[in-house]
């Protein structure tokens, strides 16, 4: 495995790549749809980015106590997907209206709601240890798929979906269509990833590993850029962006295995969510309640 030091070759500030900056209270996780950006919100709502004005164009939901406080988005298959406790909630992209509630028994920490084959894919069990597909045709869900061991959120990938076990240190490929479990890989505290075709990208507690995605060998560790559990990774083809707390946005060229370049925020905006739509790269700032659109760069 090729070690990558995580000194970039080129940095600039956050105010030469902004491109807005939309306040959004109580922001975490992002998810793209019908040429809307959703934000998940802590209090029980998601907002609606227009990106033709970069103003919120709507909201949906209802305020959360923290009995029902709960994290997670997605979208796919005519919906956004969300939750309200353990349970998944549609929403009608259109009438801005929650349309369904599906008892699902969601871990709390799942953050990425992964649209696969038809399925909405949901970490469930008691110990995080069954992976459920919801169908959105008929909004139930169906039979588990027994993960190897405790887990906590996912990554999606082309052909598969990633699981992503922080606490018993693994990552677990599962091919959802045949609904078994393609592989394993030991990788210490993976918290966040994203999957194509030929490889994995997921943090790791010494930084970003780079995973062929057939064989789940570690080609590449890029040293101290782990996006840990505050942080996010996003691919647009060979721009790999990934976000952590300390040093904001990192952009690895996957055609050099090199970090490419550094964004640097002026202050302390915390971690935050990743998402590339519209052209852009948006990212959540946490700790200041903003959604930032980042020109993209490369």
């Amino acid at each position: 495995m090729t070690t990558v030091p995580s000194s970039a070759q080129h940095s600039m500030p956050l105010r030469a790549v902004q491109q807005a900056s939309i306040p959004v209270p109580n922001l975490s996780w992002l998810s793209s749809y019908q040429g809307f950006v959703w934000v998940k919100r802590d209090d029980g709502f998601i907002t609606r980015i227009d990106p033709r004005s970069n103003k919120p164009s709507g909201q949906v939901g209802a305020y959360t106590d923290q009995q029902h406080y709960c994290q997670g988005i997605g979208a796919g298959g005519g919906a956004v997907w969300s939750c309200s406790g353990s349970s998944i909630t549609r929403i009608d992209p259109g009438r801005m209206k929650i349309v369904a509630s599906i008892p699902a028994g969601k871990a709390f920490d799942q953050g990425r709601l992964v649209f696969a084959d038809r399925h909405l894919w949901v970490i469930t069990g008691p110990e995080g240890d069954q992976l459920t597909g919801i169908d959105a045709a008929t909004n139930r869900p169906g039979p588990v798929i027994k993960l190897p061991v405790g887990c906590s959120d996912l990554a999606q990938g082309a052909g598969a979906v990633w699981v992503l076990c922080p606490v018993a240190n693994r990552v677990v490929r599962v091919d959802v269509a045949h609904r078994l479990i393609q592989g394993t890989l030991t990788l210490a505290a993976p918290y966040a990833g994203f999957g194509t075709r030929t490889d994995l990208w997921v943090g790791s507690d010494q930084g970003l590993v780079r995973v062929d995605a057939s064989s789940l060998r570690p080609v590449a560790l890029f040293e101290g850029l782990n996006p840990g559990p505050d942080g996010d990774v996003a691919v647009d083809g060979d721009r790999v962006w990934v976000r952590t707390k300390d040093g904001f946005l990192h952009r690895i060229d996957a055609k050099s295995n090199t970090v490419a370049e550094q964004i640097e925020p002026e202050g302390e905006p915390g971690g935050g969510s990743l998402l590339v739509a519209a052209g852009s790269i948006w990212t959540t700032a946490d700790d200041v309640s903003y959604l930032l659109r980042l020109r993209a760069q490369g």
